[in-house]
């Protein structure tokens, strides 16, 4: 890879060995240049507050109501008000504290970020091995158009991985450039750590959030208005959450919608940003998930212990390497922006520049021969060459960083042969049982991280397989699978070679048999919570074709686009209850017969229910 790119763990962007000690003069001369822009603190939120016409009405009310059942006499009215106002606004302030470092700039800690380069300067070639690489000339083009920007700028990544959160950063200390802001979810505020990301630009946020959160959002709206004056740059992960298996995800826009209310009318810009991993570090937890089980909870011990085995023990398994491409240009980001559009464009991007790796396509090659051959679990050795030979081919065609592919086109069987049972040891060595001749699946869950990382290069013969190209069926299958997949990226005038049938043909069914499964399984349940109903389902064990099906993030997502169809309802506290038994036996009786192939059952009635489904293609 040299060349192209550079190893973030050994070599700057200009070739440079990287600072390995914080010297005592650095450190001196950071104390010098410490610069103390903040916020406008407590006085500032405190004025915003007491002003907003939304807290004077929700204070106004409750006067109005103390009045009226003489618990205020109204002598004391001004002074109620008043004291309510000093309260509520010492309350909100707290909160405010809680998710962000309100009061100081990241160049405020200089020293704990040069701290953190040297812990982590050790930790993670411990995680990967092979090296962490970015590319040489979008990066260096990157720095170059940030410099000179006016204006804010939002980075948005793909997220697969806590180790994401660290890599920006890293990379950010290593360029010598002010380490942005860094939007995170509020399950990582836990003790002793919470306050430390908090110091390095984490702002803590909710998962979901409304206009009915009495102040939540105005406040964030402030809060990152003044931050952004002082620190222009924000991380925002644009999928939300972690891809658990794989799969790039479909964008959420609540938070880039908050920031562009909070520019205040000012531009800012966009950019997309691939992060790629040959193994994610959490693979053992996402293993876990996909079978089913309940995710690990963040903690402050668990996260302790896992950076004492890195550190200390150095106790890791390698984990490859990590690909990181920055975007050739920035998206523009304005008052007229329509957020759902340059969110899609950023996933879009993200798609176009990611990298692919050779055990992905390994790994798709044998769940297709997995899958094509009825779970027959022994895989000659010879067919998957074949397989990755072809898949390679495709992926040459679609993707342009892909110099690293030809290499497998030029193998030989035997040195082919030798490749991936390299990468399977390397890999998947407790799932994949390597014989002479043959590649036996011990564990085929294990197969579904790497798979899923392509399919968004084969969604297009993936969808158009299984509609036969029929438009009506495919406008339903996109609609369906809006939550799932990037269907915008499907192009109906992909040509499906015979050949691609038995590479591709099976690969949505996974997906189906998850709609199947919620469908059925929904069906007289009054109202439950998911998390109870799930865990029955589990306990049941219910017959299933593909194992993949039961996949958590299948169900959740296959339950979302029974909502959006009216067939259930999902209330605040996350309870499920079925609105329409006869839409889910419609649409259950229709997804099973297309999986088997047979003609579609009652599709027209099944249409005109999906066109309820708001369109994001």
């Amino acid at each position: 890879m040299e060349g192209q790119y550079f190893n973030l763990l050994t070599h700057s962007i200009t070739g440079a060995a990287r600072p390995s000690v914080v010297t005592l003069r650095s450190v001196l001369q950071d104390i010098k240049n410490l610069r103390f822009e903040t916020c406008k603190g407590k006085p500032g939120f405190m004025k915003a507050f007491m002003t907003d016409p939304r807290v004077i009405s929700h204070v106004d009310g409750i006067i109005k109501l103390e009045l009226e059942t003489g618990a205020l006499d109204a002598l004391y009215a001004d002074t109620r008000r008043a004291q309510l106002l000093e309260w509520l606004g010492d309350y909100y302030y707290i909160q405010l504290t809680k998710i962000s470092n309100l009061d100081t700039s990241t160049q405020n800690h200089l020293i704990q970020l040069h701290a953190a380069y040297i812990v982590f300067s050790h930790i993670l070639p411990t995680i990967f091995q092979d090296g962490i690489w970015v590319n040489r000339d979008t990066f260096k083009q990157f720095k170059e158009r940030a410099a000179s920007l006016e204006h804010p700028l939002l980075l948005l990544p793909n997220h697969q991985s806590h180790i994401d959160y660290i890599i920006i950063h890293f990379l950010y200390v290593l360029s010598s450039l002010e380490t942005p802001l860094v939007i995170a979810g509020e399950n990582l505020n836990v003790p002793i750590f919470g306050p430390i990301l908090k110091r390095f630009g984490a702002i803590f946020i909710k998962r979901r959030f409304t206009d009915a959160d009495f102040w939540y959002k105005p406040s964030m709206k402030r809060l990152l208005s003044e931050k952004l004056k002082s620190n222009p740059q924000v991380e925002l992960f644009i999928e939300g959450t972690r891809s658990r298996n794989g799969k790039l995800m479909l964008p959420k826009t609540g938070f880039v919608q908050l920031i562009q209310e909070s520019l205040n009318g000012r531009d800012a810009y966009v950019q997309p940003i691939s992060l790629v991993y040959e193994k994610p570090y959490e693979f053992h937890d996402y293993l876990v998930e996909l079978n089913g089980m309940d995710k690990r909870q963040e903690s402050f011990s668990s996260i302790l212990s896992s950076g004492l085995n890195l550190l200390v023990l150095k106790k890791s398994p390698n984990f490859g390497k990590l690909v990181i491409n920055f975007d050739n240009a920035f998206l523009t980001l304005n008052a007229q922006t329509n957020i759902q559009d340059l969110c899609n464009m950023t996933m879009q991007r993200i798609h176009q520049i990611g990298y692919i790796t050779e055990i992905s396509i390994v790994g798709m090659a044998l769940t297709t021969l997995f899958y094509r051959d009825v779970h027959v679990k022994k895989i000659s050795k010879l067919d998957t060459c074949s397989v990755v030979k072809q898949l390679t081919e495709l992926l040459i065609q679609k993707t342009s960083t892909n110099d690293h592919l030809f290499s497998i086109l030029n193998m030989d069987d035997e040195t082919l042969m030798q490749t991936i049972s390299s990468l399977l040891r390397r890999f998947l060595d407790k799932h994949i049982l390597i014989t002479d001749d043959a590649y036996i699946i011990l564990e085929e869950t294990s197969l579904v991280y790497f798979k899923n990382s392509l399919l968004s290069h084969f969604v297009s013969e993936m969808f158009l397989i299984k509609t036969k190209n029929h438009y009506p069926t495919l406008d339903i299958l996109k609609r369906l699978f809006n939550f799932e997949f990037l269907t915008s990226l499907i192009d109906e005038q992909t040509e499906i070679h015979p050949e691609y049938i038995p590479l591709f043909g099976k690969l949505l069914d996974p997906f189906i048999e998850s709609y199947e499964i919620v469908l059925k399984n929904l069906r007289g349940v009054y109202a439950t919570s998911f998390k109870t109903w799930l865990h029955l389902l589990y306990a049941s064990s219910p017959n299933v074709t593909y194992k993949e099906s039961m996949n958590k993030s299948n169900l959740l997502y296959a339950i979302y686009t029974l909502q959006y169809l009216g067939l259930v309802k999902i209330t605040k506290v996350k309870n499920i209850e079925v609105v329409d038994e006869q839409g889910l036996l419609l649409f259950q009786n229709y997804l099973h017969s297309l999986k088997l192939g047979q003609p579609p059952q009652q599709e027209g009635s099944v249409a005109r229910r999906v066109l309820q489904i708001k369109s994001k293609i």
